[in-house]
């Protein structure tokens, strides 16, 4: 599950992502409260997520970029909604039930370098999208479609 999260800082992948490459850095990360100790020399990866489109049936390789890599202490993974815009996609994420006139253009992601809108899903208060880790036969076959930059990411841009 790759979640849409405002609360964090920049993309953190978990278990369901696949690492693809290391960045030649690390970093500290601090927890959203002081009472917990910040964690240390944490990777900072490309990582990457098999996301299969429920109108086409096509299976894409979601890249992600810049991305914390938690590894399986984490068994879900993260996205910035910033991070994304950033990188020029259009997100949407906005549940339906929120909207005053919900349409098919509503709760979605939207990628111009692919073409490709992702419809969202919801769990509870949070949108989502519903993702596996790829496998070596993906990996080679699907086309890739980057969801961050690879450039640094500035939280405080």
């Amino acid at each position: 599950m790759l979640e849409l999260d405002n609360h964090a800082d920049t993309a953190c992948v978990g278990a369901d992502c696949r690492v693809i490459a290391y960045a030649e850095k690390v970093c500290e990360v601090t927890p959203y409260h002081s009472s917990y100790a910040p964690m240390e020399n944490i990777p900072i990866v490309q990582a990457a997520a098999a996301y299969t489109n429920t109108d086409s049936g096509k299976t894409y390789i979601l890249i992600i970029k810049e991305a914390l890599y938690m590894g399986d202490t984490l068994a879900k993974s993260y996205l910035n909604p910033n991070q994304m815009q950033h990188f020029g996609l259009v997100v949407n994420n906005v549940p339906k039930h929120l909207l005053p006139s919900p349409d098919d253009e509503s709760h979605f992601t939207y990628i111009p370098s692919a073409n490709l809108r992702i419809l969202l899903q919801l769990k509870g208060v949070l949108s989502y999208i519903p993702i596996r880790y790829p496998s070596d036969y993906a990996l080679q076959n699907c086309e890739w479609t980057p969801m961050t930059s690879d450039e640094d990411w500035d939280t405080s841009s």
